[in-house]
């Protein structure tokens, strides 16, 4: 029935995300206005926000900030309106000169570029879709004649109006949602907090807080950096002597918007009139040239100091969410793109049902050393494991390693052999992996100093201080005596005596062991839950032989103390969660011992 369950409501999710998903689409031309208006209300309420702050009152300071940016937007557009128009003039002329060079590239490039050009030049061209074109064989005389009859006037006027009218209707309504957004904001989240019920309140405050704070200082640094990007572009085509710099510049910023490709789909129209302009590779090749330092520098120095960990996307998460966004919106959802996404990955961070999407999208991995070096090991790559191994050597000590990637790993392949869903060749080329990384570890002779720290200081010259005598026993199997190799490694160099117990004794043969080595304190290793059982049965036959011995008990490694509920009671045995931990116990109860040897000793 839990399997039957769980499908249902796998089921269940899947078809509510299509719901929802289609519904998005079908909805688009509601959904983008508010969209837009949005993350425009977070690019500008840190504006907003600077002039409330002076006292002039939150009407006013939004009022303000949208007739500056209308005041801005208007000038820009006027001033691409000019530049397009003086463009539209002039490109007719370049047409010869740009056949020419693509001829002399010859196919398939020249081809290429050719066609560019005749899309290019169309925005200065009235259509004429009747009209042959100059590369196809003029049609065969007919005897019927098709005369198209010209659109009257009423219908130019209606098609005009309409399309100026939904457009302005758009930007009227972005513009009046942007301003209910700004001066409603407070409203607004106290809405969002209180649909979600009061028992979430804290989570929801959170997640609205961090995606707002990360959407607008993305948008903010995005605008910032684009608009330097397009000023640079624009002074370096006007160096170069390309016709319409400004509105090339402009350009350049604009298509930065969209993620990887927006560059060069920016650079490409300036690119082919230099070649329609100029005589010869030079300058265009120039233009390239000047485009692609400028790309490196900014997204490869520039944009990770000025941007941080700040929007947390993965470079593959940005590529999905271009092509999602596009496909559900269109060009717009394109330049929505890398906002929305952020925002959903904030939302996955905080909601557990949606964790996954935080997974997929962050650019952080979450994977523990651990687990990705038990998962390159089951999938019979030691290459890659090593490499986890030799990552994290660089910043972490042997003693550390132990307790955070090896231990964890042998707990893991303990737990999944258990339930069957490890088979045994790979458990054992497993056990062999993790072997082979100790054998290597062991050659070092400090493990627990950390990569360029001094090597601890020898004793002093006086009498040798006395040392502990630890006993390491492993519970069951060869993981456990893994566990005591690296233990004898860990302690020997902590000046003690450490003696391995071998897992292929009996029970019997282990107690006796330890009286014959006269072990002050022993480590019960016990990875796995197999090993439960022949701990406990360990510890029964070890009280019975000495009743004052301690014992350190331990399963898998750093912060798991394991399951020591059937000891509880007897203050001589201690759980621990590591090596470290271990460590730490041994010096804090050496006193106590060593008193405890010196006593037995006297009688």
């Amino acid at each position: 029935m839990d399997g039957v369950s769980r499908l249902a409501s796998t089921a269940f999710r899947v078809t509510a995300a299509v719901a929802v998903i289609a519904a998005m689409h079908f909805a688009r031309d509601v959904l983008m206005p508010i969209a837009f208006a949005l993350l425009a209300a977070l690019l500008l309420a840190p504006a907003v926000d600077l002039l409330e702050r002076r006292r002039l009152g939150r009407v006013p300071s939004v009022l303000g900030v949208l007739a500056l940016t209308l005041l801005v937007l208007g000038w820009t557009g006027w001033l691409v309106t000019t530049q397009v128009s003086d463009l539209a003039g002039r490109l007719p002329e370049y047409k010869d000169r740009i056949r020419v060079k693509a001829d002399s590239i010859g196919q398939p490039l020249g081809g290429l570029l050719g066609r560019a050009y005749d899309v290019f030049k169309d925005i200065g061209e009235p259509k004429r879709p009747n009209a042959p074109s100059s590369k196809e064989p003029a049609p065969e005389a007919v005897n019927v004649r098709i005369v198209q009859a010209p659109p009257s006037p009423w219908e130019v006027i209606s098609y005009l109006l309409t399309s100026a009218l939904r457009t302005l209707g758009t930007a009227v309504l972005v513009t009046i949602l942007l301003a209910f957004l700004l001066i409603y904001q407070a409203d607004l989240r106290d809405r969002i907090v209180m649909l979600f019920g009061v028992n979430r309140i804290n989570i929801t405050t959170q997640t609205i807080s961090e995606a707002a704070t990360s959407v607008s200082r993305y948008l903010v640094m995005q605008s910032a950096i684009n608009a330097l990007y397009g000023t640079l572009i624009g002074i370096g085509l006007f160096a170069l002597g390309v016709p319409n710099a400004l509105l090339w510049g402009f350009v350049a910023a604009v298509f930065r918007f969209i993620p990887y490709l927006g560059p060069w789909i920016g650079t490409a129209p300036p690119f082919l009139l230099s070649l329609a302009v100029f005589d010869g590779w030079g300058r265009p090749l120039a233009l390239l040239g000047v485009v692609l330092c400028l790309e490196l520098v900014i997204a490869n120095v520039l944009e990770p100091v000025v941007y941080g960990r700040r929007v947390g996307l993965s470079p593959l998460a940005v590529l999905v969410a271009a092509v999602f966004w596009t496909w559900l919106w269109g060009n717009g959802g394109l330049l929505l793109a890398v906002p929305l996404t952020v925002c959903v990955e904030v939302l996955g961070r905080h909601v557990p049902s949606l964790h996954f999407l935080s997974a997929l999208l962050a650019r952080e991995t979450v994977v523990e050393p651990y687990v990705r070096f038990y998962q390159r090991l089951v999938g019979m790559n030691p290459a890659d494991a090593a490499e986890v191994l030799e990552e994290q050597r660089k910043r972490k000590s042997v003693l550390e390693i132990y307790d955070e990637v090896l231990i964890p790993a042998l707990s893991l392949a303990e737990r999944d052999a258990q339930r069957g869903e490890l088979e045994k060749e790979t458990y054992d080329a497993l056990l062999e992996g993790v072997e082979q990384a100790l054998e290597d570890l062991e050659a070092d002779p400090h493990p627990m100093a950390r990569p360029g720290a001094p090597p601890p200081a020898p004793s002093g010259s006086g009498e040798p201080r006395p040392r502990l005598r630890l006993a390491c026993v492993p519970a069951e199997g060869r993981a456990d005596e893994l566990v005591c190799r690296m233990a004898a490694h860990v302690f020997s160099d902590l000046d003690r005596e450490v003696d391995r117990v071998p897992s292929s004794a009996m029970t019997s043969g282990k107690v006796e062991r330890v009286e014959q080595f006269h072990a002050d304190a022993v480590l019960l290793s016990a990875v796995g839950t197999a090993g439960r059982l022949p701990a406990w049965h360990f510890y029964k036959r070890m009280r019975r032989a000495d009743p004052g011995v301690l014992i350190l008990a331990g399963s898998g490694g750093a912060g798991d103390r394991g399951d020591v509920a059937l000891f509880r009671g007897d203050e001589n045995i201690q759980a621990v969660g590591g090596l470290r931990d271990a460590a730490k116990v041994l010096d804090q109860r050496a006193p106590e011992i060593l008193l405890r040897r010196i006593a037995a000793s006297s009688t």
